[in-house]
Order: C-alpha cells, then structure tokens, then sequence
C-alpha cells in the first residue's frame, strides 16, 4: 500500500512538472513590462533609448518608451521570451505612437537562430495610426511567413519591432506584448 501511494504520488508530481516547464507563456504574456525581469529580454542597442513609463493597455501599470533615434533599423528586440507559441491564434500588442506621419512599423519574427535571411523568416508590416492602438497579427499569418517552409511555432526565438531607414527621431510606447485564443 505505501509504495503504491508513493508511486501515485512521484507520477503526480512529475506530470506537474511536465505541464509547468513548458516552455508556452503563462496567459500569453510574452512581455508585459510588470516586472523587472521583461527587461532582460530586450536587447539594448544604440541609437535607441528605452525608459519605463506608465501603461498604455487596460489594468497595465507600466509601458516600454523606445525613443528611436534616426538610423537605418531602430526598433525594440526580444530574445529569451518564451518560444512554444502553438495552441494560440494571434500575437497582440499595444502600441502609442502620437507625432505619426505615414510610418510603418515592421515585425519581425524568426524561429532559426542559425538562419538569417529574410525569406525564411516572418517579416511583417503595420501602418502607425496615431494614439493608442492595439495590433493583432494571426499566428496562420505569421506561420506562412518563410518563403519555402511553415514556421516552426514551437521554437520562436526572436522578435523585433522596427522602423526602416528612418530620417527622424521617433518615439513611441510598447505594452502588453501577448499570445491570444480567439
């Protein structure tokens, strides 16, 4: 009798452990910037400068403020969020961008650190409306982004948002960066 309950008891707990490291976010949130730890996620580069600032999406505390500086691609770049996005629909993001004139915001996504050319990755485009908006971008979109193969969705690695060949300073606010079930 106690080396069955011990057994029952050594399954459970393994089966909690297989469902709580999986590598999908915990409720979508890839990043949210809650918490100090979203910080280490980006990488800092030069010539943008990012500072928190108040939330821009519902029940958000804080916000990323990216102030992109004139270059050929300033923008936000993410590694370490979590890669397994299968078993969600979109990407969705909150974004405020108030002195817009005509810019487009480019996503990247890629799933092969080794691989760094543009058709086999996802290259994505977002025209900035001026204020607070929200953008969703499909995760069938995203998956059919590489010009030859499916994305694999279980090994997303990388993710940046970004302005091209941009001739002017430009800041604008990120928040709330999430995976979402439709």
């Amino acid at each position: 009798m106690k080396i069955r309950v011990s057994l029952i008891a050594i399954l459970a707990v393994s089966a909690f452990a297989v469902v709580n490291c999986s590598d999908s976010p915990p409720g979508g949130v890839l990043v949210d910037f809650e918490h100090d730890e979203d910080l280490d996620k980006m990488l800092w580069r030069c010539p943008v400068l990012f500072e928190l600032t108040e939330g821009i999406a519902p029940g958000s505390e804080h916000a990323l403020r990216a102030k992109l500086q004139p270059a050929e691609y300033p923008g936000v770049e993410f590694e370490g969020l979590p890669r397994d996005w299968s078993g969600y629909d979109a990407l969705e993001f909150t974004l405020q961008a108030d002195d817009v004139a005509g810019e487009t915001l480019h996503i990247r996504i890629d799933d092969k650190p080794q691989i760094e050319e543009f058709e086999n990755r996802y290259q994505g485009y977002r025209k900035i409306a001026p204020g607070v908006q929200t953008i969703r971008i499909p995760l069938a979109e995203i998956k059919e982004g590489p010009r030859h193969r499916a994305m694999n969705m279980s090994e997303i690695f990388r993710v940046i948002f970004y302005l091209h060949d941009q001739k002017q300073p430009f800041e604008m606010r990120l928040d709330d960066v999430r995976l979402v079930r439709e």
